[in-house]
């Protein structure tokens, strides 16, 4: 809660209690009539008076102004944090399609086969713990969007189209994600195939499609060859590309949107 409030608060309460101190001093003069020595002495008993009652009041205005202020600083920060948390949960799926190994061939092992299938379980459980260390991003992020709705219970009403839509900007990262998770599942295991099979199935078209939707880098070859005007995303159906879930829109809607609750709920604050 802002000065602002407080001191209309502190000022109307005091100009009550003064108030009503003086209809006490009127009502007593009214009544009982007292001499000019016991005027004075009035004045100052419902000076003391009111002085008695204020001191409460200011006091639990005060308190009441700290705790309100307190709760403010802890819900600005968290939107805050909730920003700071969706850009590393953005980031990191970027940086997993940035890290791809393309495995090596049967030939590096010298054909030995089980060395070959160690090098490719290797690569998946690798690729398996990045992407498991960007999904703790996404249960942060709900994490702090649970504690702000709950810290901004009463003006739930006002927020409740951006939690709604902050909360659907994570399911679509986490959508992007688990799909990301596919793609290289089938990237890996197609790895696995006999080398003539091998041989003709990375000259594919359909081998290509699969790059493209899984790394960055040959989306980024792809985009030049075709001289496209948007990248592939990773939701893209190869054959007719649609460029829904592009990363630097998640970055744009993540910054737009704890924008706007940042502002919204200083408003209504």
């Amino acid at each position: 809660m802002s000065q602002k409030r407080i001191f209309p608060r502190l000022i109307i309460s005091g100009i009550i209690l003064f108030s009503l101190g003086l209809a006490m001093y009127i009502a007593t003069l009214e009544y009982f009539e007292p001499d000019v020595n016991t005027k004075a002495s009035l004045v100052f008993t419902a000076l003391g008076f009111c002085a008695t009652l204020y001191a409460p009041v200011a006091a639990f205005i005060l308190y009441d102004s700290w705790k309100s202020q307190t709760k403010f600083n802890r819900v600005t920060h968290n939107i805050i944090e909730l920003q700071k948390t969706l850009h590393e949960y953005v980031s990191a799926l970027r940086l997993l399609r940035q890290r791809i190994i393309f495995p090596y061939s049967r030939k590096k092992f010298n054909n030995d086969e089980e060395e070959y299938r160690d090098n490719l379980k290797r690569l998946f459980d690798q690729k398996v713990c990045e992407i498991n260390a960007a999904h703790k991003f996404r249960y942060e992020a709900f994490k702090i969007l649970n504690i702000t709705k709950t810290d901004t219970y009463i003006q739930a009403n006002l927020l409740e189209q951006l939690y709604h839509d902050l909360n659907q900007l994570i399911d679509d990262i986490h959508q992007e994600l688990d799909q990301f998770n596919k793609t290289y599942c089938i990237f890996i295991k197609s790895y696995y195939k006999e080398e003539n099979d091998l041989r003709a199935y990375l000259k594919s078209e359909d081998y290509k499609k699969l790059t493209y939707q899984l790394s960055i880098n040959r989306e980024f070859d792809n985009l030049y060859k075709t001289k496209q005007q948007l990248p592939i995303s990773l939701s893209t159906n190869p054959t007719q590309p649609i460029f829904s879930r592009n990363i630097d829109t998640f970055i744009e809607r993540t910054d737009i949107l704890c924008k706007r609750l940042l502002e919204t709920y200083e408003k209504i604050s």
